[in-house]
């Protein structure tokens, strides 16, 4: 499997191959805010295919997002 772009962006109809639309779009925006607000993608793993077994089954902590006070 060739990968361009950003793996850690991925979304999990992506990696499993089902075919996408618009919320593969979305999902990445979601990723892009994120490290936006944390500083760090919401999966990350050094191994491939631990970070795509993230993406697919895992949530996202956000338990490390701040909270701004505005």
């Amino acid at each position: 499997m060739s990968i361009c772009g950003t793996p850690e962006y991925l979304a999990p109809e992506i990696i499993k191959k089902m075919g996408h639309g618009v919320d593969v779009d979305w999902w990445c925006l979601g990723c892009l805010i994120h490290e936006m607000v944390t500083g760090f993608p919401p999966y990350h793993s050094e191994n491939r295919m631990e970070l795509f077994e993230s993406i697919v089954y895992k949530n996202v902590d956000v338990s490390k997002v701040k909270q701004f006070n505005i």
